[in-house]
């Protein structure tokens, strides 16, 4: 994205949050008149025929109640001039098809998973390790299919999920983890996956303090992890982190132990 068009006559932003934007390096357009929208420009508008024309704008609103008029539209924004520059990239991004990256630490990047990191995942899933404690891959079409779906009816409905962990220093995918929401339970749940060839280098760990981090981002109360009983390694990482064994079971047949954490927002 490279710059922001308010395309509608009603819609005039204030100099500050223009210079704002340019500052973040973004130029603002305003006004039914400006220059043609390219792929590299994200809309804004108040106009239901301008909406009507390009369904992939971000629609402006003053009241809830304006959602009607626009039945068709995915993302609304009130008070647009509050919103960091980091906000319009988001959904600049997902009307491209781009994944979001949620964070970097020292030594990996957390983004979306992507159709394209499939092969990544075979080859680590093909580890019989790997599966030991944890579910495998479904057939390959099958799972190219999952992930396109996740993206849509997860990433895109709650704007979290299982996560892709990349290593920065050489792009390698080493693993998944993230936040979910398991049926059934109002608690926000971690999980994560690192491939055996990466064991034993504390990716696991830098990764999962992450994903407890974007949940307190978040400003959810607490975390939980469901383990497999037997999975020291995942146990020592979670107790590490401050994790604590609760009592009881879950899962469909009780198979899962539950670990807790509880958040305490930073100040």
């Amino acid at each position: 994205m490279r710059r922001i068009w308010f395309k509608s006559n009603s819609i005039k932003p204030d100099p500050e949050f223009i210079g704002y934007m340019k500052e973040e390096g973004y130029e603002v357009l305003y006004g039914l008149g400006a220059a043609g929208r390219d792929d590299e420009t994200l809309v804004v508008t108040d106009d239901p025929a301008v909406f009507s024309e390009d369904k992939d704008t971000l629609v402006y609103i003053r009241e809830e109640k304006e959602t009607a008029l626009f039945p068709e539209a995915r993302y609304y924004v009130m008070d647009a001039e509050d919103c960091y520059s980091s906000y319009f990239v988001k959904i600049w991004e997902r009307f491209h098809n781009l994944p979001w990256t949620i964070a970097e630490t020292d030594r990996l990047v957390i983004r979306e998973t992507v159709e394209e990191d499939l092969p990544a995942f075979i080859d680590i899933y093909s580890n019989p390790r790997m599966t030991e404690f944890t579910e495998g891959l479904f057939e390959d079409e099958a799972e190219l299919e999952y992930i396109t779906e996740y993206r849509k009816k997860v990433y895109e409905a709650q704007g979290f999920g299982i996560w892709t962990v990349v290593r920065k220093e050489d792009g390698a995918i080493i693993g998944r983890a993230g936040l979910v929401y398991r049926a059934g339970c109002d608690d926000v749940e971690i999980g994560f996956a690192i491939g055996v060839d990466y064991w034993n280098k504390g990716y696991g760990k830098e990764a999962v303090r992450e994903c407890i981090e974007q949940a307190r981002l978040m400003e959810f109360e607490k975390v939980r992890a469901l383990v497999m009983p037997g999975n020291v390694r995942s146990e020592r990482l979670l107790e590490a982190l401050g994790f604590e064994k609760k009592n009881g079971r879950a899962g469909d047949r009780g198979e899962y132990e539950i670990w807790e954490t509880v958040l305490h927002r930073n100040e």
